[in-house]
């Protein structure tokens, strides 16, 4: 295994999918939770970037938010 320091230390593989999709919106409701002092680096993957920026925008309206900061994608 590499020694180099990677850049996301959480990956939501299969983000389009129904669970993956339940599990972005998770991880971004604690990434955005005023009550966390850290941030955990964090992206989501899959097959098609259309359908993770549709996922990544529905997760933004369901906590109120006009988008994810950059580091979700």
């Amino acid at each position: 295994m590499a020694t180099q320091q990677r850049p996301f230390h959480l990956v939501v593989f299969g983000a389009s999918g129904f669970t993956g999709q339940f599990v972005t919106e998770e991880v971004a409701r604690e990434q955005v939770s005023p009550e966390r002092s850290s941030r955990l680096p964090w992206a989501v993957a899959g097959r098609s970037r259309e359908k993770l920026q549709r996922v990544l925008e529905r997760a933004a309206v369901k906590l109120g938010r006009p988008t994810l900061s950059s580091e979700d994608q």
